[in-house]
């Protein structure tokens, strides 16, 4: 069984791809608000700190 503070990184990484993708979505189309093209990354790349290299790669792409 997996510890709570595995499963609340998985957790962290699952909010973290969620909130990039969800910023580069709305920063992109017709009416795309374009600064947050800038800020999508931000939280994959605060989460990548805790994370290994490998789940930090999955969750990059």
């Amino acid at each position: 069984m997996k510890s709570s503070s595995a499963t609340s990184k998985y957790a962290l990484a699952v909010l973290a791809a969620l909130a990039s993708g969800g910023l580069y979505f709305f920063s992109t189309g017709l009416e795309g608000v374009r600064p947050l093209v800038w800020i999508a990354p931000i939280p994959v790349l605060l989460i990548s700190l805790r994370l290994t290299r490998s789940m930090t790669f999955i969750v990059a792409f």
